[in-house]
């Protein structure tokens, strides 16, 4: 029975010494495994301060360019407002002379001439210094037929000074999300396939369905343009000049902005005819009815 009892003793000790060790084992364990959270805290707080830091600054950063871009817009309409003004008065002044001066009258159109040039100029450069530093802009559902056939009207009286023909290829509605701008990318295209096209030409306007995205296509009988060249002519003041036509090459650089802005893309080919073929896509609006 002694014997009994003393084994029973001794595993019961057994037992407490195995529990004790455990628990002391466990606690030197959650006492090592406590400073290490203890530490990573303090990393993770110096951290996070760090980034609310950089946070606080790029929210300053990002107020100060709000107000920069707002600066600079105010000058770019204030510039525009002084030098139209002098551009008017120009303007003016050749239009006393033209009826006054009988034998001038072929250096006083010249200067008419570029006084629109230089009008044109002007608010060219100023479209395209608030469109570069926009990342976004508003979009509502209009048809791009209708806004291209409002284009070709409001050109009609310059393509009739060079008897060019302009055709439109497309036939009902063709709904896509865009903004306003979008008549600048259509009107630029044609007005140039206007310009480089020659006497008794024809354009060809068309739209066609490619997938989620229209793809509008301009096509002219003009010169073409070389391989070279067929990407130089979207960045701003890059031109190829043909003959006696010449331009400040921001127009291009505006349609291309426009376009980057819708998502979309624009390239030029070589028009198998002979000419050019300038193409932009543009996605349609997501509604089945839209599919052509």
């Amino acid at each position: 029975m002694d014997i009994i009892f003393a084994i029973s003793l001794v595993g019961i000790y057994s037992l407490l010494i195995f529990v004790f060790l455990f628990y002391f084992i466990m606690t030197v364990r959650l006492h090592f495994i406590g400073r290490r959270i203890g530490e990573l805290d303090k990393v993770l707080r110096n951290k996070l301060e760090r980034i609310n830091s950089k946070l606080g600054i790029v929210q300053e950063l990002k107020e100060e360019l709000q107000r920069s871009n707002q600066l600079k817009d105010l000058f770019i309409d204030i510039m525009r407002h002084d030098l139209l003004s002098w551009v008017y008065v120009v303007k003016g002044t050749s239009e006393v002379m033209a009826g006054k001066e009988s034998g001038m009258q072929e250096e006083i159109q010249m200067i008419r001439r570029n006084v629109v040039k230089l009008e044109k100029t002007i608010e060219s450069a100023s479209k395209f210094a608030k469109l570069e530093n926009l990342r976004e802009i508003e979009f509502k559902e209009m048809d791009l037929a209708a806004v291209i056939e409002g284009c070709v009207e409001d050109l009609k009286s310059l393509a009739a000074e060079k008897k060019i023909k302009i055709e439109c290829e497309f036939d009902g509605k063709y709904l896509a999300r865009v903004n306003p701008f979008i008549e600048d990318v259509f009107s630029n295209l044609i007005s140039n396939a206007i310009k480089y096209s020659p006497e008794n030409g024809r354009i060809l306007v068309s739209i066609e369905n490619d997938a989620d995205k229209w793809k509008v296509s301009v096509k002219d009988n003009g010169e073409g343009i070389p391989d070279e060249s067929k990407e130089a002519i979207f960045e701003r003041f890059k031109r190829v000049n043909k003959g006696n036509v010449r331009g400040m090459g921001l127009g291009l650089a505006i349609v291309k902005r426009v376009v980057e802005l819708h998502k979309g893309k624009v390239w030029v080919e070589d028009n198998p005819e002979g000419g050019s073929i300038f193409y932009v896509t543009i996605p349609n609006s997501p509604n089945e009815e839209n599919i052509k």
